[in-house]
């Protein structure tokens, strides 16, 4: 990959792993099916202006629907899923040197993960906690193989937006269904700054600036080249916690984010000339 797209990659990454702090701050304030109907409520406004992508209706609801369902910052699970689903589906196949690479970084995600929780039981997760991890990742893999596939055809920043409506209506629906009508009104009538802030986060710099770079170095780069940068996003997730909640890690979750640079590292970067040759 060139720099430029090297550093893309991580920035977006960086921007995904924020989103651990921003979310926090948006769920003092709102409840979860609320804030992910502002999210996208905003973030889908500048389709007054902005021309609707020459995709048809169908496969635009498909990619909004699984953007909705779907979770980038769930380490390791859609970057398998995503690897794997463009093998399958677009014969793009890893090469050995990243298939070490994200072996590597698969270990630092293994390192960081056996860190939580510890002997609380804050680490453990329910099956059906599981199970919907497991359906995110899936998800969001589907959703950026979509993008990678239509996204040669269309505009991303116009593919953005627009999917964005997409979800509204499932979101408000199950805000409705499961945290009802008197809290929507009082959360929406109660402003709270550091709330719409996060709100705006969320539809601005996670979703358009976001999604767009991440959709745009798809149309670039096979998955296996793209995919392995989203393993950062736990890493920028665990020091944002630490910058600004003033949360603690602990010296086996520094070794785990270093094994993910290292196997970043190595997809990534190019290999040198005398390697090459032997």
């Amino acid at each position: 990959m060139a720099p430029q797209h090297i550093a893309l990659a991580v920035i977006v990454a960086a921007l995904w792993g924020f989103n651990f702090v921003v979310i926090k701050v948006g769920l003092d304030h709102y409840p979860p099916f609320l804030l992910t109907f502002m999210r996208f409520a905003i973030a889908c406004l500048p389709v007054l202006f902005i021309p609707r992508p020459r995709i048809s209706t169908g496969k635009l609801v498909v990619i909004g629907m699984v953007w909705f369902f779907a979770d980038p910052t769930m380490d390791i699970l859609p970057t398998i899923w995503f690897v794997a689903i463009a093998a399958l589906w677009q014969r793009e196949m890893p090469s050995g040197r990243q298939i070490a690479g994200m072996t590597v970084a698969f270990c630092g995600l293994t390192v960081i993960a056996l860190t939580i929780g510890g002997s609380t039981g804050a680490g453990e997760i329910t099956m059906l906690g599981l199970l919907l991890c497991l359906a995110s990742a899936l998800s969001w893999a589907t959703g950026n193989v979509m993008v990678r596939v239509t996204g040669g055809k269309v505009d991303m920043t116009s593919l953005v937006i627009w999917g964005c409506l997409v979800p509204l209506v499932p979101a408000f629906l199950m805000s409705l269904l499961f945290e009802g009508w008197p809290l929507i009104v009082s959360s929406i009538t109660s402003v709270h700054w550091a709330g719409v802030g996060a709100i705006f986060y969320l539809a601005i710099a996670a979703t358009w600036v976001g999604f767009g770079i991440w959709g745009k170095l798809l149309k670039i780069y096979p998955a296996a080249q793209v995919a392995p940068f989203s393993m950062l996003v736990p890493v920028f997730g665990t020091l944002s916690a630490v910058l600004v909640l003033g949360e603690r890690f602990s010296p086996q979750r520094l070794v785990g984010m270093a094994l993910v640079v290292t196997g970043l590292l190595v997809v990534s970067l190019p290999m040198p000339r005398a390697w090459r040759k032997s």
